[in-house]
């Protein structure tokens, strides 16, 4: 993670928590934890729960997509941010879309976390207003900072299967080995968080799951 405080900069390498990247390389991941640590070389550094839901919510206010990097390098893509969000007590999850080329590279074990790189007490560019907090970038990296978090490729060994919906298949894929699943009974829907709501048919509330995911990744 690059964090940047007034004058000050700091390099804190923060890990992906169980994620799979999916056919169409685009999954949640953690961009940063909630927490406290002490930098052998900056420091005191904290992350609190308010810094997080601050982050969310100005990423959803300037509406633009954010750009991933290697390394912390400038220069090509590995991906882009399409949305972050606070998860009370796990901290800022970003839902992200790794380039073709990324994907195979994390698929293939080269590489295995995510780096983010925030500003804290910066000013917006437009209206010179007060931004406590900012992402303005993420990298992929095999030297996080932050021990026990679970890499890439530790993902769906003792969890659920996530579920991604894509526009052109009405079936969910869970990540375990490509299989896919008929998601068309209620059991099934309510392990996805899926309600059925009174007469409401398994095809309609899947659509309409499917409807609102849309509409949070236009944002």
């Amino acid at each position: 993670m690059i964090i940047r405080r007034r004058a000050m900069q700091y390099s804190l390498h923060g890990a992906v928590e169980c994620a799979e990247v999916n056919d169409d390389r685009e999954v949640e991941i953690q961009i940063a934890p909630v927490g406290k640590w002490k930098h052998p070389t900056y420091g005191d550094i904290e992350i609190t729960e308010d810094h997080c839901k601050q982050a969310a919510d100005y990423f959803s206010t300037v509406g633009a997509e954010v750009q991933m990097n290697y390394e912390h390098q400038r220069g090509a893509a590995s991906g882009w941010i399409k949305r972050l969000t606070h998860k009370a007590g796990k901290g800022l999850f970003g839902l992200v879309k790794f380039t073709k080329k990324c994907a195979e590279m994390v698929r293939d074990g080269e590489y295995k976390y995510i780096s983010p790189e925030l500003i804290f007490n910066g000013k917006d560019k437009k209206s010179g207003s007060p931004v406590p907090v900012r992402v303005y970038g993420a990298a992929v990296t095999n030297t996080p900072y932050f021990d026990g978090m679970q890499p890439l490729s530790n993902f769906g060994e003792s969890r659920e299967p996530a579920w991604y919906f894509t526009e052109t298949q009405v079936d969910c894929q869970t990540p375990e080995a490509g299989k896919e699943k008929n998601v068309m009974d209620k059991e099934t829907l309510e392990k996805m968080g899926i309600v059925i709501k009174g007469e409401e048919k398994p095809e309609e509330a899947l659509l309409q799951a499917f409807t609102e995911q849309k509409k949070r990744n236009s944002i």
